[in-house]
């Protein structure tokens, strides 16, 4: 796994502020408080942004979908933190880039293992703030990531409040703040497509999220 071994220092600068850098497990806290939030951000430190890294996001991918649980599992120090990182970065396309590797991480990569590690819950909040950013233009495919996290890592009324947590920011936020005119057609599209999904997914229950909906979309400014 050599190409996995030449990721390292592409992302050791800025290391994502919520996973402990020796064993890749969630943090209670951010690591270094504000201060290691500015750096996570900041693009000096961010190397794997450089022109001689370009195309690590898909070294990353690849071995996400190539390698067997098993491997995958012994090497999630070099897969996880540098995934997170990706989709945690404050530029839509480089988050997108993540949900890409997670997509196949997930396969791989067993419920079970991400409730040890503690990173299920901080991938299904990710996954929901960036359906919360809206951007223009829009990031396609970023529901289905999250739904299917989210059918592996949670049951009952821990399953419902994720649900719910896509709802409110997906599609409420997306309708009351979506970019207004031609520049917010193409996000108002993906809102509306994303919406069908989960009135498949919540059935009769989307009823009193059309309701929410409808009540924010009549106070929000024109």
């Amino acid at each position: 796994m050599h190409l996995l071994e030449l990721l390292r220092p592409l992302f050791a600068a800025s290391p994502h502020p919520m996973l402990n850098t020796t064993t890749s497990r969630a943090l209670s806290r951010p690591a270094g408080g504000q201060a290691a939030q500015a750096d996570f951000v900041d693009h000096e430190n961010q190397r794997f942004k450089s022109p001689d890294a370009w195309g690590c996001y898909n070294v990353l991918y690849w071995a996400t979908s190539r390698l067997t649980p098993a491997e995958l599992e012994k090497r999630i120090g070099m897969i996880l933190p540098p995934t997170l990182t990706l989709m945690d970065d404050w530029e839509p396309h480089w988050r997108a880039r993540g949900v890409r590797v997670l997509s196949g991480l997930i396969e791989r990569m067993s419920p079970e293992t991400m409730r040890r590690m503690g990173v299920d819950k901080l991938l299904r909040d990710s996954l929901a703030h960036t359906m919360s950013l809206h951007p223009s233009p829009p990031l396609t495919g970023v529901l289905s990531v999250a739904i299917r996290l989210i059918d592996m890592t949670t049951t009952g009324q821990a399953r419902a409040e994720a649900l719910a947590d896509l709802m409110e920011k997906g599609i409420v936020h997306g309708w009351t703040y979506a970019p207004s005119g031609k520049e917010g057609r193409a996000v108002m599209i993906l809102i509306a497509r994303d919406l069908e999904t989960m009135c498949g997914v919540l059935g009769e229950g989307i009823v009193r999220w059309m309701k929410v909906c409808g009540s924010r979309c009549a106070v929000s400014p024109s």
